[in-house]
């Protein structure tokens, strides 16, 4: 019997089996490309800790001094690291010592458009402690992160990882179709052909050949249960005949004397018949002598 394809166990394994580990290849991808992509986010913040941490004391000294000229070099240094878009150095009055910005083309990546928050903004407070007196707040350090660069990265990196793990399905579903084909439909259907071939009304006693590499698994199993039924049924088949054999002799017999019984009645039947006529042409004689 010809099976629609999409109907078969192996396809049905296959799919079952490459849906389950694409699904959870995918998801698993996705969470490795999100979390390098927080830790890289984590790294250039600390990067940018660090670039504060050392430039922290002359930032607010600048500050402290109005030194326009030293704040503009602490903001071009951070300026020059790509990921910074805007920085500046604010007194406590809100006024702006010394700013600058980086124009860089954001890149509108998948990630890009998923992560609503491209950017961020961190604001370090400057302290500085003149001689002789106490540490004074003498404004802060705003620093604009833009992100969208590190998200196209990622978005890239996320579609080779998406592409490869396709790929690699495919080549796996082709590998596993083969192996479930070899291993569980073609012995199904070499079975199947072989009970197709037994006549109901006679088996014979035939038995079907286990698969081979099956004899110890459960196509073995399979194949042994159904020989043990085939044998019975031969058993009952044979029983059944033997019945049908003896009762036909019975009736046999049964007819046999029936008909001689029926040839025993039609003869004394005759044999009345005879009886009752000589009788009759008795008493004529008789009656005739009489008269005589």
């Amino acid at each position: 019997m010809d099976l629609n394809f999409f109907k078969k166990l192996t396809f049905k394994h296959t799919f079952m089996t490459i849906a389950v580990v694409f699904l959870s290849g995918t998801f698993l991808s996705l969470f490795q490309v999100v979390y390098d992509l927080s830790g890289n986010k984590k790294e250039i913040q600390k990067n940018i800790e660090r670039l504060v941490s050392i430039t922290e004391e002359s930032a607010a000294q600048s500050l402290y001094h109005l030194d326009k000229t030293q704040a503009e070099k602490i903001i071009n240094g951070y300026i020059k690291y790509e990921p910074v878009i805007n920085a500046a150095l604010v007194d406590n009055f809100g006024l702006t010592l010394s700013s600058g910005s980086s124009f860089k083309p954001r890149n509108h990546s998948m990630l890009s458009r998923l992560f609503s928050a491209r950017s961020d903004i961190l604001t370090y407070q400057m302290k500085y402690k003149p001689k002789n007196l106490d540490t004074l707040s003498v404004g802060a350090l705003q620093i604009e992160i833009d992100y969208s660069n590190i998200y196209g990265e990622f978005s890239e990196k996320a579609k080779i990882v998406i592409f490869f793990d396709i790929f690699m399905h495919i080549i796996l579903a082709v590998c596993i179709a083969f192996i479930f084909y070899r291993t569980l439909t073609s012995p199904l259907l070499k079975i199947s052909y072989d009970i197709s071939l037994i006549n109901p009304s006679s088996p014979d006693n035939k038995e079907l050949q286990i698969p081979r590499k099956h004899e110890f698994d459960e196509m073995g199993s399979l194949v042994r249960s159904i020989n043990l039924i085939l044998k019975e049924y031969s058993k009952l088949n044979l029983k059944l005949e033997q019945r049908v054999d003896e009762r036909t002799k019975e009736l046999h017999n049964a007819n046999k004397t029936l008909r001689k019984s029926l040839e025993q009645l039609r003869k004394a039947k005759n044999h009345l018949v005879e009886s009752e006529k000589m009788a009759s042409l008795g008493g004529l004689v008789a009656g005739v002598s009489h008269e005589i």
